[in-house]
């Protein structure tokens, strides 16, 4: 299984871990690589709903300084 979106790539590895692939700079030499034991991947979906659904509230009422 492979997907992509633009600079972002999950995959399952050889070893059968699911990896996140994912560059921050375009001209970067080196991309950065999250590798998960499948075991982890329903508590990092859970962690990445809540920071989503954070984000969320930010942008919809943003804090004025």
């Amino acid at each position: 299984m492979k997907k992509k979106m633009e600079e972002l790539e999950v995959y399952v590895s050889e070893e059968n871990n699911v990896c996140i692939k994912g560059s921050y700079d375009i001209h970067a030499e080196v991309d950065s690589i999250v590798i998960m034991n499948p075991e982890q991947v329903d508590v990092v979906i859970q962690w990445l709903q809540e920071a989503k659904s954070e984000a969320m509230q930010n942008i919809d009422s943003p804090t004025e300084e």
